[in-house]
C-alpha cells in the first residue's frame, strides 16, 4: 500500500512538473538567459529530434558552466573486453554554435534543491575536469542517466530512489559513489566498491583521480584550445624559417611572423592565467588563426613551386635583352617575358620574379591563386619560386 502512494505522488509530481515545463515556461534555448551554476533541462530525452516541441519527460539535464556554455553527457560505443558496449561521456555544449534543429529545443531552468546544498564553483571545476579528461564512464540501460551526473557536479552527489523509474539509484559500478564537498575532497566511498571487476576499478581509479587534482580552478577548454593553436603556430613557424632566407636590407618574413607570434603568446598566457570569458579571447584566436592560414598557405604555395621545379629546369634563365620596352600610352613600361610560357609579362598582369635572379612568371603559369599572388608579393620572399639556387 505504502508503494503504491509513493508510486502515485510520483506520477503526479511527474505530471505537475510536465505541465509546468510545457505550459510557456519553456523558451528555445537560443532565447533562454542563464549563467554560471544554473541547471537546465529540456524534455523528451529520448525523442526530441521527433518530439522537441513537446517538452514532457524524461528530461535531459546540463550544468551551466558559463554564460554559454553547459555540461552535460552522452552515449559513446566503445569496445570493452572484446565486446562494443555504450558508455557514458562528458560533453560541453557551447549555445551560441548549435545546428537548426537544436535551436528549436525547449529548455526550462529548474530551481535548486531547497533541502540540499550546491557546491558552487567547485562543482564547475569538477565539470570541466571531466570534460577535459575525456573518460569513457560505466553506463547501465536504466539506473543511468544524464541527471546524475548533472546533481553530481551541482550537489556533489545524487538522489536517486528506486520507486522513481526514471531516475534510479546508482548502479554499484558507478564511480559516481564518491561523494565531493565543497573543498572536492571524498568524504565518502562506499564499501562494496572494493569487489568491482579489474575493469571497474580502473575506471573508478580514473574518476578519482580527476578528483585529486591540485588545481581546483574552473578550467575552460576553450583556452586549451587556443595554446594547440599557439603550439601549431610554432610548428608552422619553424618550417617557414626554414624556408625563408633573410634578406640584407629588410627583416625576412619569418622574423616578422615570429615577432607577431611571440606577441600572440604572451597575450595568450595573460588571458589563460586571468581566466578572462571576454572578447579578448576570441580576437587573439581570430589573430592567430588568420597567422596560420597565412603560413599555411604560403607553404602551401612553396611546396607547389618546388615541385614544378622540373619542368622550370628545363629552361635556361632569360637574359635582359628578353627584356622589352612596351608603349602604353604616354608612357614607356618595361615588360618581361614568362619563363613558362615564353610570354611578355605586362604591367596588369599578374607577375611574380625571383628576387635572386630576377626571372618573371605569369602567377597563372606557377598556378597561384589571386589571394596566394596577393601574399606573396606583399608579405613573402619569393626568391624560392624559382630553381636558380640550385643551378
Amino acid at each position: 500500500m505504502v508503494c503504491s502512494s509513493q508510486l502515485l505522488m510520483t506520477a503526479v509530481r511527474m505530471l505537475l512538473l510536465s505541465v509546468s515545463v510545457a505550459a510557456g515556461s519553456s523558451v528555445p534555448i537560443t532565447r533562454l538567459s542563464f549563467q554560471k551554476g544554473d541547471v537546465i533541462v529540456h524534455g523528451g530525452q529520448y525523442f526530441y529530434h521527433i518530439l522537441k516541441r513537446v517538452n514532457l519527460p524524461p528530461f535531459h539535464s546540463f550544468l551551466a558552466l558559463s554564460d554559454h556554455e553547459l555540461f552535460t553527457t552522452t552515449l559513446v560505443r566503445e569496445a570493452v573486453d572484446g565486446k562494443k558496449r555504450w558508455r557514458s561521456r562528458m560533453l560541453l555544449v557551447d549555445s551560441r554554435h548549435l545546428s537548426s534543429r537544436e535551436k528549436d529545443i525547449l529548455v526550462k531552468k529548474l530551481k535548486p534543491k531547497k533541502k540540499h546544498k550546491t557546491i558552487g564553483d567547485v562543482g564547475v571545476a569538477l565539470a570541466w575536469r571531466l570534460i577535459k579528461s575525456n573518460l569513457k564512464l560505466y553506463f547501465h540501460a536504466t539506473r543511468c542517466n544524464t541527471n546524475h551526473y548533472v546533481d553530481y557536479v551541482t550537489y556533489g552527489t545524487t538522489f536517486g530512489r528506486w520507486w522513481k523509474p526514471l531516475y534510479m539509484p546508482k548502479h554499484p559500478k558507478c564511480p559516481l559513489h564518491l561523494v565531493v564537498t565543497g573543498d572536492l575532497q571524498r568524504v565518502s566511498i562506499v564499501a562494496k566498491l572494493a569487489n568491482l571487476s579489474k575493469l571497474a576499478r580502473n575506471t573508478r581509479d580514473a574518476f578519482r583521480q580527476v578528483l585529486d587534482e591540485d588545481d581546483i580552478e574552473a578550467f575552460s577548454p576553450s583556452f586549451k584550445r587556443l595554446e594547440k593553436y599557439c603550439e601549431r603556430f610554432e610548428t608552422l613557424m619553424d618550417e617557414a624559417i626554414e624556408f625563408s632566407v633573410a634578406r640584407p636590407d629588410s627583416p625576412s618574413e619569418a622574423d616578422r611572423l615570429q615577432v607577431e607570434f611571440e606577441r600572440l603568446t604572451r597575450e595568450a598566457q595573460t588571458e589563460y592565467l586571468k581566466r578572462s570569458k571576454n572578447d579578448t579571447e576570441g580576437e587573439i584566436k581570430g589573430a592567430v588563426d588568420e597567422i596560420i592560414k597565412e603560413v599555411e598557405l604560403a607553404q602551401g604555395m612553396e611546396k607547389l613551386c618546388m615541385d614544378k621545379k622540373g619542368s622550370m629546369s628545363s629552361l635556361s634563365s632569360l637574359e635582359d635583352g628578353d627584356k622589352t620596352i612596351v608603349e602604353a600610352g604616354n608612357k614607356s613600361v618595361i615588360s618581361f617575358q614568362c619563363r613558362e610560357c615564353l610570354d611578355s609579362v605586362g604591367e596588369t598582369d599578374m607577375g611574380i620574379a625571383c628576387d635572386m635572379c630576377d626571372t618573371w612568371y605569369h602567377a597563372s603559369c606557377v598556378e597561384l591563386s589571386k589571394r596566394a599572388y596577393q601574399v606573396l608579393t606583399t608579405v613573402r620572399n619569393t626568391s624560392w619560386i624559382c630553381d636558380c639556387k640550385t643551378a
